[in-house]
């Protein structure tokens, strides 16, 4: 005989629905029990929202199973091997306090074995960090050749003004343009 979830009724705050810092906010939704003296919710009124119970809790056999399997948590590559010795009877699911390189290695032993996750899938997982690897590579040998751009600009603007200040000199002293570009091309020679 297998036994089924029973379906119960969403346990929400009283007056979560007249009060917009309760209803907007789901964490302010979660059940807090009524204690007021004309509390409808306390008195247990027909039409008004339940109070959790103990009738309401799931039986033994199925309680706290995900998809029917019973889930263990994985924190480090070690807890691999005991979720594949348990094979069929359990699921894993990985901590969220797991840093990046430590999922990354979990991943990819996780995709070698084959083995399911309730909350994380290693396959794509993988993919997306490669994705964010070819992204950075890119991105830096894009900035390396900007870079570049940017200083052969500055390199022609310092060149373009230092011609101009020339110019200006020769023609304060009544130069021509000649005469400048020749003294341009000494001064190239002697550097």
């Amino acid at each position: 005989m297998e036994m089924k979830r029973r379906k119960k009724p969403l346990f929400l705050r009283r007056d979560w629905n007249k009060k917009l810092k309760l209803g907007g906010r789901r964490k302010k939704l979660r059940w807090r029990r009524a204690k007021g003296r004309d509390a409808q919710t306390r008195l247990k009124r027909k039409g008004y929202s339940k109070s959790p119970g103990i009738g309401y809790g799931m039986p033994k056999a199925i309680r706290g199973l995900v998809k029917g399997k019973r889930p263990m948590a994985i924190t480090e590559i070690a807890d691999l091997e005991k979720l594949r010795e348990e094979g069929e009877k359990s699921i894993g699911i990985i901590a969220s306090k797991i840093g990046k390189r430590k999922r990354v290695e979990i991943a990819a032993k996780a995709a070698e074995k084959k083995l399911k996750f309730v909350n994380f899938n290693p396959e794509k997982f993988l993919e997306k960090i490669k994705e964010e690897q070819s992204k950075k590579k890119g991105g830096k040998e894009e900035g390396k050749e900007e870079k570049k751009t940017a200083e052969k600009g500055k390199e022609k603007q310092e060149k373009d003004e230092a011609k101009k200040v020339e110019e200006k000199e020769g023609k304060e002293k009544g130069e021509s343009k000649e005469e400048i570009a020749e003294k341009r091309e000494e001064s190239k020679e002697e550097k």
